[in-house]
């Protein structure tokens, strides 16, 4: 998972100027972490019962084939995505609190 995402939204989170766009950051960063999630859940989702195997040789050749291109790089990008927006969530909240008590908010 790429951070230039996560830097992005921790610079909105410091460019706040008063306790009032601080606010409306913190809305739009809840909101954006909370779309990330759903995306990655989805995909997990969607991809989960095709992680098991076929079961007669015939399906075995074009099942290896669509793993391979179709199954692990979204399905490692979506658990990847569930393991780090959680930690950034709390950077960004330990960031939204540093800047409340910078702006006396």
């Amino acid at each position: 998972m790429e951070t230039q995402y996560f830097d992005s939204l921790t610079s909105k989170i410091n460019s706040a100027n008063s306790c009032a766009s601080l606010s409306t950051i913190q809305v739009d960063v809840t909101s954006e972490l909370n779309k990330q999630l759903a995306a990655a859940q989805a995909t997990v989702n969607r991809l989960a019962p095709v992680i098991t195997p076929p079961t007669t040789p015939t399906e075995v050749i074009t099942w290896i084939n669509n793993y391979i291109s179709l199954i692990t790089a979204p399905y490692n990008e979506a658990t990847s995505m569930l393991t780090t927006i959680p930690i950034q969530a709390a950077a960004f909240a330990a960031a939204i609190a540093a800047k409340q008590s910078e702006l006396g908010c």
